[in-house]
């Protein structure tokens, strides 16, 4: 029989001899991965076997153990010994102890010389011994050290053995008996509360590397305020009593902010504050010889009767985890509870009797303070000089001052005799305000906290505006318990509103009226210069190609023929503009005048302006010059984005008054000079030669480069003067020159005429121009008036296109095709094949329109005088289901005539196409002299395609048809779809 005894087999387990035999992480590393060739003790196959064998002794045990080898002592040491040597255990290992930086205490030495002389063992207990932990602390742990001498085979000391037996526990729990007896010992001689905290404080902290510091807040009670809602409620106040460990200097007699708010918070539970959790207050987060604390406990400490008396501050040892504190805490608490116990029972008796004695005194000061403020309301209420009523939860009234019952016209016995809910309002209510007002008071009684209301009060002849405000006082299960309320006579304010609103509703009228005017002028302005406009174009189209055959004419009077032509046309253009600029006039108090941009060539544009005034120049005798200043060439201004409209309108303001003020000089020498410069930065007054006048709105001017395609890189800045030999301008003069309704002195109006605001106009569009205008002159010598407004240079691709659309932004920025002069291409869309039907009610254009469109090419031409006679034509055309004519291509329809207008035909028209009659959809194209935007957009709303405005231009015009019609093309018949000209 196999024996069972316990026997070593033959087996190898040393793993420096076979690596296989490493089984841990740890032996694994230090036999494979380690560079033991790099360190003083060498590779492991060189190890003598003492070493060897104490080395594979130490690894397979789990408690911290290390080798000192040789008379450097050089370390070897298992996984367990790796957390003692912290960041310092990479180069420890295999290194003597000051190479590796793990030096020896002196009771390490010491432990070393007693191990030497007596060949035993040496043993330290409880050694402090500082770990580091994850979050970058160090932790406090003990141990007891024992240093074990290695014998060789000559019997010499070949190094030690140095064990760490971990006793940490035991010491704490020591440390913690001990606090816990001290209190009981101290808090034992206690005889009242304040002796009892300050003991318990003391004890708390004497002999304790537990307790980093200790504060203690007792809680006392406010004296609340007499004839509050919330008499039964005292505020708590946290006074400091004992401090220990922490200089209390940094906080005041009580509880900080954030430290009250915890003491509210608590009920009897302990709460730990943590700087991790940012729960600690940062005045309890203090430096001590062991580290910054970041942890400590509020302790609850409460009477037999369940009352907070106080609050103790524990700020615990930073070196120790917090986990482990908790028991420690409690059963501090538990003994601080035991102890105010034992020394309140007969305190608390007493201060039960003292509470009583303090209910009656605070009772009879309630009741004198009752009767006080009844007699100081009464007194308020007697005086006050709005009115004041008072109703119960059922809306009886129990209170009205002597202003309530003058204002409602009652006696004070014919306010409390009406029973019924409000029924005194319901006497004195006029008849239109009764059901309102009755109803805003009664929805105090079903549930709303407040209103306010206004009605009418019937007073013996008169009828009396009230205004007033009214809340519900609820108890705290909602219940209505009184509705309180206040009245004023408002009668005087709302007579001046009402007064105010009459004026007002006068000035709208008288704005509409003034509106209705200028559309009125507007509209019978444009239409004569639309018809003038297209006679030009006629005379501007037939005469070159008629010149052969007038034999009457010499070639010189042909062409002053046609330069007189194209002057009326600048002229007509110009008065187009105008009339749109009175439009608009309105626009620059409200900020709302916009900007239209267009490529325009500043020389061009000066000459084509100075052309307008030939004739006057002429006839005045006054020589005329444009020259181009040194800066213009060398900014190589070329084409520029510019409002062209608008400052045709400065040009043409500045160069009439220069030739009325020069046509009448004493000088012999009549001469007006127009100069034109630039530069790529804002120009200063004196670089400009005058003094600018000083910007009305510097918001005014928002131009957004991005959206004209170019960049605020592309700005320029283009000079402008216009100098003349007139009477020229005195200082005085010059000093009000700029102002609405402003001449240069009184007799200037009679001699010359004009309103005053040509020169504000032109000042307030230069500056929407981001520029501004400045003048300086001399009696008798002339004067000067010089401005500059900010442009942008064209980009190449916007420059090699023939026109530009129209483009809107939200900044009143816009890019047009210039209507500055008159087209001078040729329409290359042919109509010949349309069926137009113009519907106009003004003879005159109705023919010179006719006559422009058949000489335009249009073959198939209808026309008729009101919107109803166009509908009429209509049913008979091919496109109706019961016509049979031919089908209409497109309407021109006027908007402004008789019998029905062209809004109106439009909008039936719509309808005609919605329902069917009509078999498609017609183009619409709006003539009118209606400029106004919301005009426009009006017409836009009604139905039409597009609007054109009068004066228009007949090239123009086509470019419109073309566009429409290849959007809407006709159905193809035997004379074919309109195609373009070829």
């Amino acid at each position: 029989m196999a024996s069972t005894e316990p026997h070593i087999t033959h087996q190898l387990i040393d793993w420096t001899i076979n690596p296989s035999l490493a089984v841990d992480p740890w032996t694994r590393y230090l036999v494979n991965d380690y560079p033991w060739q790099s360190t003083a003790i060498g590779p492991i196959v060189f190890w003598p076997s003492l070493l060897r064998s104490h080395a594979v002794s130490i690894m397979s045990n789990p408690q911290p153990r290390c080798i000192f080898w040789g008379s450097d002592f050089k370390m070897i040491y298992n996984g367990a010994w790796v957390r003692r040597l912290g960041e310092m255990h990479g180069t420890a290992l295999g290194n003597p102890v000051a190479q590796g930086g793990q030096g020896l205490h002196d009771y390490h030495y010491q432990q070393i010389r007693h191990t030497m002389k007596h060949g035993m063992a040496a043993t330290v207990r409880d050694v402090e011994l500082l770990l580091p932990v994850a979050d970058g602390r160090m932790e406090e742990t003990y141990h007891n050290s024992v240093f074990t001498p290695i014998t060789q085979d000559d019997g010499y000391c070949a190094g030690f053995m140095f064990e760490y037996e971990d006793t940490t526990p035991t010491v704490y729990k020591t440390n913690r008996d001990n606090i816990i007896a001290n209190i009981t010992q101290r808090v034992s001689r206690a005889e009242s509360l304040d002796s009892l905290w300050s003991n318990f404080v003391d004890a708390l902290h004497t002999k304790s590397d537990d307790v980093s510091y200790a504060m203690l807040y007792t809680v006392n009670r406010q004296a609340p305020i007499t004839g509050s809602s919330d008499d039964h409620l005292a505020s708590p106040v946290y006074s400091l009593h004992a401090a220990r460990g922490i200089d209390t200097s940094r906080f005041g007699p009580t509880a900080p902010t954030d430290l009250e708010s915890v003491f509210s918070s608590l009920e009897d539970n302990i709460i730990l504050l943590e700087s991790r959790c940012s729960t600690l207050p940062s005045g309890l987060s203090v430096d001590t010889p062991r580290g910054p604390v970041f942890a400590a406990y509020v302790i609850p400490v409460t009477s037999n009767l369940g009352a907070h008396l106080a609050y103790v501050v524990i700020g615990m040892n930073p070196r120790r985890p917090i986990d482990e504190n908790r028991t420690f805490v409690t059963s501090l608490q538990d003994l601080f509870v035991r102890s105010v116990a034992v020394v309140c029972l007969p305190e608390e008796r007493r201060m039960v009797e003292d509470a009583n004695f303090a209910l009656l005194d605070q009772l009879r000061l309630t009741r004198v303070k009752a009767e006080k403020n009844a007699e100081t309301f009464e007194r308020m209420g007697r005086n006050a000089p709005a009115g004041m009523f008072i109703y119960d939860g059922e809306g009886n009234a129990t209170y009205a001052n002597d202003a309530c019952l003058k204002l409602f016209g009652m006696t004070s016995a014919e306010w409390f005799n009406a029973s019924a809910r409000l029924s005194a309002f319901r006497r004195v209510l006029s008849e239109q305000d009764h059901d309102y007002s009755q109803g805003r008071l009664q929805t105090l009684f079903t549930g709303a906290t407040s209103i306010d209301y206004s009605f009418q009060v019937k007073q013996d002849s008169k009828t009396v505006w009230v205004e007033g405000i009214a809340f519900a006082e609820r108890d705290e299960t909602g219940n209505l318990v009184s509705v309180q309320g206040w009245v004023s006579d408002v009668s005087h304010r709302k007579f001046a509103e009402s007064i105010k609103d009459e004026r007002l509703q006068e000035a709208l009228a008288n704005k509409e009226a003034a509106d209705r005017f200028v559309d009125m002028v507007s509209h019978e302005v444009r239409n004569p210069l639309s018809s003038m406009l297209l006679l030009v174009e006629t005379i501007l189209s037939v005469l070159p190609s008629e010149a052969s055959t007038l034999t009457t004419l010499a070639p010189e009077d042909v062409a002053t023929i046609l330069s007189a032509a194209q002057t009326i046309a600048l002229c007509i253009h110009h008065q187009k503009n105008i009339v749109n600029d009175v439009l608009e006039l309105s626009k620059l108090d409200s900020n709302l005048m916009e900007l239209s941009f267009e490529s325009s060539r500043p020389l061009d544009f000066l000459e084509r302006n100075l052309q307008m005034f030939s004739a006057d120049l002429m006839a005045a005798k006054i020589e005329s010059l444009v020259q181009l200043l040194p800066s213009y060439q060398e900014t190589l201004v070329g084409a520029v984005l510019m409002d062209s409209s608008k400052m045709t309108q400065v040009l043409v303001n500045l160069l009439t008054n220069a030739i009325k003020f020069t046509r009448d000089t004493k000088s012999n020498t009549r001469k007006i000079t127009i100069s034109l410069g630039a530069s790529s930065s804002r120009p200063t007054g004196s670089e400009l030669g005058v003094h600018l006048v000083p910007l009305r709105d510097t918001s005014k001017a928002k131009v957004d480069a991005q959206l004209l395609g170019t960049h605020e890189a592309d700005a320029l800045f283009l000079h402008c003067s216009v100098a003349d030999t007139g009477c020229g301008l005195t200082p005085k003069e010059i000093s009000h020159l700029f102002e609405r309704f402003s001449q240069a002195s009184p007799k200037t109006h009679k001699q010359y005429g004009g309103s005053g605001l040509g020169l504000f106009i032109a000042r307030e569009l230069i500056e929407l121009h981001g520029g501004q205008i400045g003048v300086k002159g001399e009696p008798d010598v002339g004067s000067t008036f010089t401005f500059y407004i900010k442009v942008y240079r064209e980009p190449p691709t916007t420059a090699k296109s023939e026109s530009v659309q129209p483009e809107a932004n939200e900044r009143g920025t816009t890019r047009r095709k210039s209507s500055t002069q008159p087209s001078g291409r040729k329409a290359t869309f042919s109509i010949k094949n349309l069926h137009i039907h113009l519907v106009e009610d003004n003879l005159i254009t109705l023919k010179v329109m006719k006559l422009q469109l058949l000489k335009a090419g249009c073959k198939f031409l209808t026309t008729s005088e009101n919107g109803q006679q166009a509908l009429d034509d209509l049913a008979t055309s091919e496109l109706c289901a019961r016509g049979d004519s031919e089908p209409v291509s497109i309407i021109l329809l006027d908007c402004e005539m008789p019998i029905m207008d062209g809004l109106t035909c439009a909008r039936r028209i719509r309808e005609l196409e919605r329902i069917g009659d009509l078999t498609r959809h017609i183009p619409i194209i709006a003539i009118t002299a209606n400029a106004r935007p919301q005009q426009i957009n009006n017409a836009i709303d009604a139905g039409m395609d597009e609007v054109v405005t009068k004066p228009f231009d007949m090239v123009d015009l086509v470019d419109r048809v073309e566009a429409l019609i290849r959007k809407w093309p006709s159905r193809s018949d035997d004379r074919g779809v309109a195609t373009p000209a070829g």
